[in-house]
């Protein structure tokens, strides 16, 4: 199983769903200008001609009739089409097609001759279908030699999305009538509103509800307040598409898996306002007056990122896979579990760097002052550089760290405290897979682990790159600094050079986030031209449990007004409004 699936099923979805309110904010595109548009809540980007169609620039429309292909034939179609200057175009899997379901898109980005669609997907139960999706959202399985439209799409985060199983192990049991999907972040109540959590099951009657009357619910379940109906999107998140009649889990979920549920996606059909959609958890949907009753399942936002390995270690041996050396002298490294300032503080302080893996090596004991920086809660000019031997204080949960320093991190040495970690990921980007790393287990444990889940061992943190740490209790931790890594190292054809996709990194120099973005290009901008460099870029914020977030695209509308206006909408947090710059030592994720 792949870990992609346990961390942001978007990363998707929970880390571009963080803060969403409960309002009807209508699905937009980014217009890129070349007859592709960009879904900033996914990262996808989709041909706005179906296939066999034509994009005319000059009238900014489709020519010509779709073409319909047999699912072969569709298949056919990933990897052998050139479009936009991109050549990675494919094929969408279901989950993908239900985020841009036809029926809530807006007309002018996408033709309106579009019926039924192929998806990339199949059902594990015949080699003869494979999923389609038609134009109000409703999946079917279909036989493969049948003829339908095709559109195909590139990029994105997939957040999951490349995985449309659910199985019950994606989810992790709270004890309190709620239960966490790993994939997303996600915490979902287990029982449909009206319903109670007794001895193991739903007991009580589902209530049902108008539109209006959701807004009005409330919910303390499990200690909680921020409870709230879910999108659409979601609530897709929740159903297991490769089984013979797709629905959600009735183990998780006893009693609900047909219910028709209210989501906070509106509907355009028939350009309507009074309508909303709902969903029927067995792979349709519909849309709804609002003035009709449906059930209502809650969902609150976690931290989207994989939680701690379900399947405990069959030892608590502390051997663990260090790395080893041959020097003349003794590496030691020191944490701390003292109380810091959150204020940024000035102290000074002697360490030793732990060394990486050389046949030989020379370490030196260096007196340096640090900065003690509480990620997250830090302050730091763009103008300020990182200062070799900065203190990073960890609090309690996931921190999103940076290695932005031209030497490898050894993890084992600088994160091996039982009493601190439980866990260390990394992204691999050019495998799209995560490396794992657990101080509780002995290298074989780790192996065995790592290869039952399909992840990679983590045994280092290479130069530029940003990680994950879940963290026990506060400590410090030293990181050793040498030649920052900058900005322009992320340049096409540079040494860090960002992938299309998903990537997580460091600098070791701060900078704003819109000056990260004019970095990547190769000459430096006009004055007053926001490049596209980027797709998206996110920051994680442990204290406040949030999302910074930046977009290039929308820093470009109304002078940087579009940006401020959909973080606002989003409930993300602001870069400039909070003076928030990327700062050594941080990870932050870019989606090229």
């Amino acid at each position: 199983m792949n870990i992609f699936r346990h961390l942001i099923r978007y990363l998707l979805a929970a880390c571009l769903m963080a803060g969403a309110a409960h309002a009807l904010a209508a699905k937009t595109y980014t217009d890129n200008g070349d007859g592709t548009v960009t879904d900033p809540t996914t990262g996808l980007v989709w041909k706005r001609c179906a296939e066999g169609q034509t994009w005319v620039q000059t009238t900014g429309g489709c020519t010509a009739s779709p073409n319909i292909y047999t699912w072969d034939q569709a298949n056919a179609r990933t990897g052998a089409v050139s479009f936009a200057g991109q050549t990675d175009w494919r094929l969408p899997n279901i989950a993908e097609l239900q985020t841009m379901r036809i029926a809530d898109v807006e007309f002018t980005y996408f033709s309106s001759s579009q019926r039924r669609l192929w998806s990339s997907s199949v059902l594990s139960s015949s080699a003869s279908s494979a999923l389609s999706m038609d134009s109000y959202g409703a999946t079917a399985s279909s036989s493969v030699s049948a003829s339908y439209l095709v559109r195909l799409v590139r990029a994105g985060q997939s957040l999951g999305l490349t995985g449309i199983s659910r199985p019950d192990t994606d989810y992790v049991g709270q004890g309190d009538g709620t239960v966490t999907d790993t994939t997303s972040g996600l915490v979902w109540q287990r029982c449909l509103m009206g319903q109670s959590w007794t001895i193991g099951t739903c007991s009580g009657t589902v209530g049902v509800y108008s539109w209006d009357e959701t807004s009005q619910i409330f919910s303390s379940l499990a200690g909680k307040t921020d409870w709230r109906v879910p999108t659409e999107a979601e609530l897709w998140g929740l159903v297991n598409f490769t089984q013979s009649r797709s629905t959600i889990s009735a183990s998780l979920f006893p009693g609900g898996v047909t219910a028709k549920v209210w989501s906070t996606s509106p509907t355009n059909e028939q350009s309507s306002v009074s309508r909303v959609r709902g969903v029927a958890l067995n792979a349709s949907s519909d849309w709804y007056l609002k003035t009709q009753t449906l059930s209502v399942r809650l969902v609150r936002t976690g931290t989207p990122v994989v939680v701690t390995p379900t399947t405990a270690p069959t030892t608590t041996s502390t051997s663990l896979p260090v790395t080893t050396t041959t020097s003349t002298s003794t590496t030691t490294f020191t944490t701390t579990t003292t109380s810091l300032p959150v204020t940024t503080t000035t102290t000074s302080t002697t360490s030793t760097a732990p060394a990486t893996t050389t046949s030989t090596s020379t370490v030196a004991t260096t007196t340096t002052t640090t900065q003690v920086v509480r990620l997250g809660w830090s302050v730091l000019d763009s103008t300020t550089p990182g200062t070799p031997g900065d203190t990073l204080m960890l609090d309690s949960g996931w921190n999103l760290l940076g290695n932005g320093w031209g030497q490898a991190l050894p993890v084992a040495t600088i994160f091996g405290n039982t009493a601190n970690v439980t866990t260390v990921w990394k992204w691999d980007a050019p495998k799209n897979g995560w490396q794992f790393y657990s101080p509780s287990m002995n290298a074989q444990e780790l192996q065995n682990y790592a290869a039952s889940k399909g992840y990679g061992v983590l045994s280092e943190i290479g130069a530029g790159e940003g990680f994950w740490v879940n963290v026990k209790q506060p400590f410090t931790v030293v990181l050793p600094t040498t030649t920052p890594v900058t900005s322009t190292d992320f340049q096409a054809g540079n040494t860090h050079a960002l992938r299309t996709g998903w990537n997580l990194v460091a600098i070791g120099k701060a900078k704003s986030a819109s000056s990260f973005n004019g970095d990547l290009s190769a000459t430096p901008p006009v004055a007053g031209v926001v490049s596209l460099n980027l797709t998206t870029l996110w920051a994680w914020d442990g204290p406040q449990s949030k999302w910074y977030f930046y977009a290039p695209t929308y820093e470009a509308k109304d002078g940087g007004k579009g940006l401020t206006d959909y973080i606002a909408a989003k409930g993300y947090l602001d870069f400039t409004a909070s003076k928030r710059d990327l700062t050594p030592g941080s990870g932050f994720w870019v989606n090229k």
